[in-house]
């Protein structure tokens, strides 16, 4: 029976911390919808636009890629510097610093994957209709995608007291939350993609 060669990447998922998690996970969720968006765009050449909206979906899949490579380095930082400040009982600054790199790529690849939804519903408006079911699931995968990696920057910033006075730990999340609103409002159109399909 044919099987999707993906084996390596499960592998990869299944094993102990530092390694692909959650935000790895969602970048490559993200990631795979941008493969669909390019699907789309290539493959409907009456979509006028459907060849810069599969050359921007293929940016950001290679984007959303590297910030899955990065979010495990991200990880690797925060179970080291808390480990470091467990057996010395310093290196607080440290720990912040890691804390707050643990939020910002998953806050990147959370931009990213609502800029592969947003292009996503385009093409599902305006690919070839035997594509259209595609875009749909691009759509969805990539919201999805960019809501649990909102929902990453938000449970890493946890560590953080909620008064904390840090321009960087606000910015985070505030941005976190733009990120998943805008998700949000992306997943309305998907029903209605795929009810077109």
């Amino acid at each position: 029976m044919a099987r999707l060669d993906m084996e390596p990447l499960c592998e990869a998922f299944e094993a102990p911390v530092p390694s692909p998690a959650g935000g790895s996970a969602a970048a490559a969720a993200a990631a795979i919808a941008a493969s669909l968006v390019v699907m789309a765009g290539r493959g409907s050449p009456d979509w006028p636009e459907g060849a810069v909206a599969a050359e921007a979906a293929a940016v950001l899949r290679e984007r959303l890629l590297v910030l899955g490579g990065e979010d495990v380095e991200a990880v690797a930082a925060v179970i080291a510097g808390s480990r470091a400040r467990a057996r010395t009982g310093d290196g607080e600054d440290a720990f912040a610093q890691a804390l707050v790199r643990a939020a910002d790529v998953p806050l990147e690849i959370a931009g990213c994957a609502a800029d592969v939804a947003e292009l996503a519903v385009r093409a599902g408006q305006s690919c070839r209709r035997p594509l259209r079911a595609e875009a749909a699931a691009a759509a969805a995968l990539a919201a999805a995608a960019a809501q649990i990696a909102s929902s990453i920057v938000t449970g890493n910033l946890a560590a953080f007291p909620p008064g904390h006075p840090g321009e960087e730990i606000a910015r985070l999340r505030e941005e976190a939350h733009l990120a998943s609103v805008r998700a949000g409002t992306v997943a309305g159109p998907v029903g209605a993609s795929s009810g077109g399909a």
